[in-house]
């Protein structure tokens, strides 16, 4: 049974009885899809080139305007589309999935972060996928390491058949010429396709046609005018990218609907449990004594030592020395618990020992917490140490899965993790954190600590959605007695005033569909402060 392969069909025709045999499959299905390809491109084509037309229109030149929110709704629905195409079993509990999608594709317009919006269309990319394979697949079994295949054949899959779209037009293209008949119902040769006349008659009459216009142009101003007009508003290059754009976007989609509709992704259907606990058991013991010996020091020096520090030690320095190390102990912790819960046979002491591991790990996160926490109140806030609580608190909440997951094999564990990520990142996105870490700053300055303030960084460093929060402090800021911050914030003050009146800027031809919530409420700032 440990040789076989697993092979993943439509979830509500599976046979218990050949489960059992260690091979799922569905009785009537052939492992490769044997549709035609006029018929693929019959039943993707047309959904897809109206797929690709309308997400041109919502992203080009837009990553973080409002239509990106009609993006992703256009995604969920063509996904939908094309998997109730595909005859998929969609669960009730799946469209939590595109209900993630949209709430993030939504956020996209109400910042400026770039970093956050590109970590969120990451997250939308791996939520599609996700999505795509427990409709389409039985993941009721499937664990971290499984969907860490299953993504990995996907990915794979769609890059191979990336030429997909190309040869299945070609096929398409032939098989739509009809065939004609003589009197006598013989069959009469087929006419050459005239496609590929159009295409040379394009070819001939486009530098024809410049030469003509060129000359047309010298022969007329009027007409001269027009056309100048014409081509002020028709951008060529914006053409270009709007066409490259949307066969970018066909090619994609088309492919990845190709291959999801194959459903031959295969897993191996071994027992991974295997290894003798033994092992884990030693190097856990070990581990676990180092760790319990670390956390017995934390708690006597750091929770209840008075927050003395070491000798010849700032708070920046202890605080800087043992929190990076102390959250990649967590992270290699996390994985630690994992390979022993997934490699090795079942056994009462190996569990007791991961969840010591796993105490001692939140034992280690509080500690880690607690010294950037003494940073961040000598120095302030900054994006990595936002992001650092952050990473320690999904850690923390990952950890609690964990534990569940080394006493019940049947718990979700990658579910857990994809879903406390996704709401992590629904929540960054929408509270704003570099606003936040201006307004903390500057709390902290007027509370007296002017270390807090580097007005550098508040000026250049953080995201547009910040710019409220520093123009309506303006003068607060500029009560520092430092020349250099005073010229930073004219320096960022006369950068509104080029952004607002610069012709090609995004503030200056904001529109419907490239509206920005922070990018409109800085510019309201802005007219606040100088009027």
């Amino acid at each position: 049974m440990e040789n076989e392969t697993q092979v993943f069909y439509k979830r509500p025709e599976t046979n218990p009885s050949v489960m059992q045999s260690g091979v799922q499959n569905v009785p009537n299905r052939p492992l490769f899809s044997k549709k035609p390809k006029i018929e693929r491109v019959s039943t993707y084509g047309l959904t897809t080139l109206i797929y690709a037309i309308v997400s041109t229109i919502c992203l080009y030149k837009n990553p973080r305007g409002l239509f990106f929110m009609f993006f992703s709704i256009a995604t969920v629905i063509f996904i939908n589309l094309s998997l109730m195409k595909m005859e998929s079993c969609i669960r009730k509990s799946d469209w939590i999935y595109t209900i993630s999608i949209v709430i993030i594709g939504t956020g996209m317009f109400l910042t400026e972060d770039k970093q956050l919006t590109g970590f969120g269309k990451v997250m939308i990319f791996i939520l599609v996928m996700i999505y795509c394979l427990q409709s389409l697949y039985d993941e009721s079994e499937w664990q971290l390491i499984k969907y860490i295949n299953a993504i990995g054949f996907l990915i794979g899959g769609f890059v191979e058949n990336l030429g997909t779209p190309f040869t299945d037009f070609a096929v398409f293209c032939q098989k739509i010429k009809k065939t004609k008949y003589d009197e006598e119902g013989n069959p009469l040769p087929k006419e050459k396709s005239k496609i590929l006349y159009v295409i040379i008659g394009i070819a001939i009459s486009i530098p024809l046609l410049i030469v003509l216009i060129a000359i047309l142009c010298k022969a007329d101003v009027f007409f001269k005018e027009a056309v100048d007009a014409i081509l002020e508003i028709l951008n060529i290059w914006d053409v270009v990218g709007v066409i490259v754009m949307t066969i970018v976007i066909y090619i994609v989609s088309f492919t990845l609907m190709r291959f999801l509709e194959m459903k031959n992704i295969e897993l191996p259907n071994k027992n991974t449990k295997t290894h003798e606990p033994i092992l884990a058991i030693t190097v856990s013991s070990l581990i676990s004594f180092v760790y319990v010996l670390f956390c017995l020091i934390q708690i006597r020096y750091l929770f209840f030592g008075g927050n003395e520090l070491p000798y010849n030690y700032t708070y920046a320095k202890y605080a800087q020395e043992g929190f990076y190390e102390l959250l990649a102990i967590c992270i290699i912790n996390v994985v630690l618990v994992i390979v022993g819960i997934q490699l090795f046979k079942e056994s009462k002491v190996l569990k007791i020992l991961l969840t010591l591991i796993c105490v001692c790990t939140y034992i280690m996160i509080a500690s880690s917490a607690y010294r950037l926490y003494m940073y961040v109140d000598n120095y302030g806030l900054t994006r990595k140490r936002v992001y650092a609580f952050v990473v320690l608190a999904v850690i923390a909440v990952l950890m609690v899965g964990i534990i569940i997951f080394i006493y019940n094999d049947l718990f979700q564990l990658f579910k857990f993790g994809l879903l406390t990520v996704t709401i992590t990142t629904i929540v960054l996105i929408y509270i704003h954190p570099t606003a936040l870490i201006a307004q903390y700053n500057i709390w902290k300055m007027e509370n007296g600590n002017m270390e807090c303030v580097d007005v550098h960084y508040l000026t250049h460093e953080l995201s547009l959605d910040a710019a409220p929060v520093l123009l309506n402090n303006y003068d607060v800021l500029c009560e520092i007695d430092d020349e250099y911050s005073m010229n930073q914030m004219d320096r960022y003050i006369n950068k509104f005033e080029d952004d607002i009146d610069e012709y090609d800027s995004p503030m200056k031809k904001m529109n419907v569909r490239t509206f920005n919530v922070s990018r409109y409420l800085a510019k309201l700032a802005y007219k606040n402060y100088a009027y």
